[in-house]
């Protein structure tokens, strides 16, 4: 009896632990203080499924690539809280192209309700100005797949990547999937379709000294065949099929 008693507390302490982490990624969601224009992109991202997947928690350093407005390095801001920090990393070349997004993204920094978010400007293959081993997770989403057009060689993100992650940190990449065995195909141009081979990424990924932690299909969308760019007249308003994985960096070599 006093043993059964013991599993029954042991696998309610279980359920009350997923319930709070469920809690918190909802909640970050939920908070009243993200911009009204990052609200209006919840339905088509799903980000507490994304949280969730990524393990965001209290008190992490978090680096999101590409961060464009801040969507995610905003959300992850509310979870990981006063003792935790996000860097907002765009590429430089970016502004270049899109000019318009500059004063965005200056009146976002003005935001005091995110003053644990700092932004670092930089190439994807430069992250000379984020520490060596300083990052629990890096957040790439729906962006990696510019990495192969934006400038800078591919090859050496990753390898920036595998150099600011803490040993046991993991890299999250939740990208637009391109047809198996295209590699980088769809990717390498500013004209291109916008997506990536996964199997090509998670490739790269372990050429650099990484391990595939993990993957869902949360986003998977059947109907999409992965020909046509997320823009284009035919996947407006609709989810794109998406693939998430998670890339960790050993403790030890």
């Amino acid at each position: 009896m006093k043993l059964l008693k013991l599993m029954l507390i042991a696998t309610l302490m279980i359920f009350s632990s997923l319930a709070t982490a469920d809690n918190l990624y909802q909640n970050a969601v939920n908070n009243p203080a993200r911009p009204a224009e990052d609200v209006k992109k919840d339905k088509l991202r799903d980000p507490a499924i994304a949280l969730k997947f990524a393990g965001v928690k209290p008190g992490m350093q978090v680096f999101d690539f590409f961060t464009g407005g801040g969507y995610y390095a905003f959300l992850m801001s509310l979870v990981v809280g006063p003792e935790g920090h996000v860097i907002a990393h765009n590429p430089t070349k970016f502004y270049e192209i899109f000019k318009s997004v500059r004063a965005v993204v200056d009146k976002r920094k003005q935001n005091k309700l995110f003053s644990n978010v700092s932004w670092v400007d930089a190439q994807p293959d430069q992250l000379s100005a984020v520490p060596s081993n300083s990052q629990d997770l890096i957040m790439s989403h729906l962006v990696f797949h510019d990495a192969f057009w934006i400038g800078g060689e591919p090859g050496k993100t990753v390898a920036e990547f595998y150099r600011i992650l803490k040993p046991g940190g993991s890299a999250v990449i939740i990208d637009h999937a391109a047809v198996i065995g295209t590699k980088d195909k769809s990717a390498n141009s500013r004209e291109g379709i916008h997506r990536v081979d996964e199997n090509f990424v998670i490739g790269m990924f372990e050429n650099a000294g990484f391990k595939l932690e993990a993957k869902s299909d949360a986003f998977r969308n059947p109907a999409d065949d992965r020909t046509q760019p997320f823009f284009s007249k035919e996947l407006r308003g609709k989810k794109t099929d998406r693939f998430m994985i998670k890339m960790k960096k050993p403790v030890h070599k």
